[in-house]
């Protein structure tokens, strides 16, 4: 979150606000999530690319998005379908090792992962809850898209690496700015 100051972390003693906002009708609305005057990042981009993609399609399944995966056997959940499973969903976030593919698994992540765990720990709103998940899932699926093109087009990939890397986290940058809208 650009111009939020430096000096808010998790362990500080302080919650920081978190705004939700939802339509008239309670659907489809984008939700905000970020913690006001909170300096988050849910990613870092210097470790996104080191899963393979069985690793993200695990991931991608772990959170009820089989049919990402496997689209001749599975159909998308409806809301209904994501919201029964979203404990499962949103703890494999915040306790499990999603966050680990996310930011890296040495002793430098660990104080990164343990500021993001604190913060959406804190949240209730099962509509933003929802709103995570959702925000990772597609981070996964971009990866995985990423990883296939580069599978895809090894030879012309490597040459043009950089520029996919560049847009792959152009891409992931903005689903996380989504949970800010």
């Amino acid at each position: 979150w650009a111009g939020a100051p430096a000096t808010a972390t998790a362990a500080s003693s302080k919650t920081p606000a978190t705004t939700t906002t939802m339509a008239a009708d309670g659907l489809d609305a984008p939700l905000n999530v970020k913690p006001e005057g909170f300096p988050l990042t849910f990613f870092d981009e210097a470790s996104i690319f080191k899963a393979d993609k069985n690793k993200l399609d695990g991931f991608i399944i772990l959170l009820g998005r089989s049919d990402i995966v496997n689209p001749h056997m599975a159909s998308p959940p409806t809301e209904a379908e994501e919201i029964a499973n979203l404990t499962l969903s949103f703890n494999a976030i915040t306790s499990g090792n999603v966050l680990d593919t996310c930011f890296g698994s040495g002793p430098q992540s660990r104080p990164r992962i343990r500021e993001v765990q604190g913060y959406l720990n804190g949240i209730m709103d099962e509509r933003a809850q929802l709103a995570v998940v959702r925000a990772y899932v597609s981070y996964f699926e971009r990866l995985r898209r990423h990883s296939q093109a580069m599978e895809e087009w090894w030879l012309f990939g490597l040459c043009v690496e950089s520029s996919m890397r560049a847009s792959c986290i152009r891409d992931i940058t903005a689903i996380f700015d989504g949970l800010a809208d």
